[in-house]
């Protein structure tokens, strides 16, 4: 299916990078290396050509490439970073933002992690958010009905600037960036990660 990009008639207040679509059809976008936070809403027929911006609540932290996703009730969680506000480092923090209410709240990390960095994150089918900490090979699991994170099973190679894919079979896909041209595989059911060609 081939697509056309359009320019937005209405720009952004600020430079923005990091967007999420949201279950409610709006758009969610973090202005660059800042704290600051945008939502962008279609027009009455649907055009996000012709969407409005409007300014929401600031985050804690004003991170830069962290693990992200939006949530089955619609929040959106937002987990370590490479930079924070401009500066760079290997932050352990987490936030979680409500669109219903307009709030960030501070989220605890996984137990015994000093940072989790430009980590990759998915979420999985059954909501819960998995997540890796940099540099090592360690995983969690955030649960958003108890508000705690689990450990999960350690990859086979470290966890670095890579991305993880949910894929149809129930696993989780990644491409070793510490370790190329591997990748691995992690299935949920048993969790267990196991190698996945190169």
């Amino acid at each position: 299916m081939a697509g056309t990009w359009s320019t937005l008639t209405n720009l952004p207040p600020n430079a923005v990078c990091t967007t999420f679509l949201l279950t409610d059809g709006t758009v969610l976008a973090q202005g660059m290396s800042t704290n600051q936070w945008y939502r962008l809403s279609p027009d009455a027929n649907g055009s996000y050509a012709n969407g409005t911006w409007t300014t929401l609540a600031n985050s804690t932290n004003g991170p830069l490439y962290y693990a992200s996703g939006v949530l089955r009730d619609g929040r959106v969680i937002v987990v370590g970073g490479e930079y924070n506000f401009g500066a760079p480092v290997w932050l352990n923090a987490a936030e979680i933002y409500n669109p219903l209410t307009n709030t960030w709240t501070v989220l605890p990390t996984p137990a015994g992690w000093t940072l989790i960095g430009d980590a990759p994150g998915c979420v999985l089918p059954d909501g819960r958010f998995f997540v890796g900490e940099v540099t090592t090979t360690r995983t969690a699991i955030y649960d958003p009905a108890t508000n705690a994170w689990t450990a999960a099973a350690n990859k086979l190679s470290r966890v670095s600037e890579e991305s993880w894919s949910l894929l149809f079979d129930g696993s989780i896909h990644a491409v070793d960036c510490s370790n190329p041209p591997n990748a691995e595989k992690y299935i949920i059911a048993a969790n267990t990660w196991v190698a996945a060609g190169a």
